[in-house]
């Protein structure tokens, strides 16, 4: 019985995974993006859809569908909200292959603080955007393991400036 009406509430997800290069522009590993159904009209950005929504996807798929993402020792970077960190979604992830990327620093509270202090201990990598005007993040960039810089629309002196 293959009916194609069994398949009706199944719900398709689909990711991208941009490539993270550390200092040296050696591939660190990819940064996980949720992408729109292909249309052929839409872009791969990482804060593309609701952020809350695709984690909790995320997480709650199989952990054989991330080892094919996953390649050669790879780790994955995921964003996470601060309502995902409360709710302990980071923790579906393996700690030694997953990087838990902080978004949405003006919504930091301090009890999201003390639950990234706790994935740290557990051995997850924070990773924090630098956002360079927010004065609730000094907190998250203290934790963090990795600041993540998007070149994309800097230029060469704006890059200087930063790093």
């Amino acid at each position: 019985m293959n009916d194609s009406s069994e398949n009706k509430d199944l719900t398709s997800l689909y990711f991208a995974r941009l490539p993270v290069f550390d200092t040296r522009t050696n591939l660190w590993g990819y940064e996980l993006v949720h992408v729109p159904e292909p249309d052929g009209e839409q872009n791969i950005e990482p804060n593309a859809g609701d952020a809350d929504t695709i984690a909790s996807d995320l997480a709650s798929s199989t952990y054989m569908a991330l080892q094919q993402i996953m390649d050669h020792g790879r780790k994955i970077m995921v964003n996470f909200t601060r309502r995902n960190i409360l709710d302990r979604l980071p923790y579906a992830l393996p700690p030694t292959r997953a990087a838990v990327k902080i978004i949405d620093p003006e919504n930091i509270s301090p009890s999201a603080v003390e639950s990234i202090t706790q994935l740290k201990d557990d051995g997850y990598l924070i990773v924090a955007d630098w956002i360079p005007a927010s004065e609730s993040w000094p907190e998250v960039l203290e934790l963090a393991d990795m600041i993540n810089l998007d070149v994309s629309g800097l230029t060469l002196p704006d890059m200087e400036y930063v790093v």
